[in-house]
């Protein structure tokens, strides 16, 4: 199994453990097995009881008893022997006195994480991340991304772009050691998501006519660089239109490199400045297509024909 599997078998189990069950009828708890008396199960608590179990599989249903009244706990056990268990039985009890069981609902799963006890996405991702230290300006960047004019997968891929976790060959280097992890363009230094859009020779010519194109500054370092001119474009003067043409400028960019570096390493296509610069201006417009006061768009010379919709 690689490590990424275990990686995530690992984190289903940590995560079923903030789960527990809400008893109603109990028909769908287990006894024994189930979060639902405890935030551990009854088979930890009690281990010696656990052994005595006759029946391990019980549900919380069939372990009630219901009478004239209300209803009554019945534990299958074998004999009982020692003063121990005597102490547990008795600590086991006093836990259950608590639970009411309600043959009209139905059990339910609840989350130990958060005070409403309702599981959400948001909350969940929170969860997830907690032991991630908080980028400076990270949730500006998220926020700026989802707002953004453009197909959903691409603003996936420049959410994991900006997590840093894009699958660049350096990255598929960690899992398998014995793959290169040179760039295919220049085939000279270590593909990373920082060489790849960034620093880059082959692409100095494209991003030389992206800026010359657009008036755009476009200069940065490293990815943090990137994102701050990314969400920071807007220049005096600009009208709606082009201010939101600007804000797709370097994802078109972005996604146009990531799709050529593709189908060389893919498909073996040979890669030319002229393709990027051809595809970046294709998806500016495709994606211009609805803003409000568009058609022919002009940032510094360079005409988007876009169609208002």
């Amino acid at each position: 199994m690689s490590f990424l599997c275990r990686g995530w078998f690992a984190l289903g189990a940590e995560f079923e453990n903030t789960l527990r069950w809400k008893v109603g009828n109990g028909q769908a708890v287990s006894f024994w097995s189930d979060r639902w008396c405890n935030e551990l199960p009854l088979s930890i608590v009690f281990p010696r009881l656990y052994r005595l179990a006759e029946n391990k599989d019980l549900t919380v249903n069939q372990c009630w008893v219901t009478t004239s009244e209300t209803g009554d706990w019945l534990l299958q056990l074998r004999r009982i022997t020692q003063e121990e268990e005597v102490e547990d039985i008795a600590q086991l009890m006093a836990q259950l006195q608590s639970v009411v069981i309600d043959p009209g609902v139905d059990d339910e799963i609840i989350w130990n994480c958060q005070t409403s006890r309702a599981y959400t996405v948001k909350e969940g991702y929170k969860w997830w991340r907690r032991d991630t230290p908080e980028v400076p300006g990270m949730a500006r960047r998220t926020s700026w991304l989802w707002k953004r004019k453009m197909p959903l997968k691409v603003k996936i891929f420049l959410w994991v772009a900006l997590q840093d976790r894009l699958l660049t060959k350096s990255y598929r280097a960690k899992w398998r050691p014995e793959s290169s992890a040179t760039c295919e363009l220049c085939d000279t230094d270590v593909e990373t998501v920082d060489h790849l859009f960034c620093a880059c020779q082959a692409l100095i010519p494209f991003w030389g006519m992206l800026r010359t194109g657009s008036g755009a500054a476009l200069r940065f370092n490293n990815k943090d660089e990137l994102w701050e001119q990314m969400v920071s474009t807007k220049r005096p003067g600009d009208t709606r239109a082009q201010a939101e043409v600007r804000k797709i400028l370097i994802p078109a960019a972005l996604w146009a490199i990531w799709l050529c570096r593709n189908k060389k390493i893919f498909q073996n296509q040979r890669f030319y400045t002229e393709n990027l610069w051809e595809n970046t201006t294709h998806f500016i417009v495709d994606w211009g297509c609805g803003l409000a006061g568009a058609g022919a768009v002009q940032l510094s010379g360079q005409d988007f024909q876009i169609d208002p919709g």
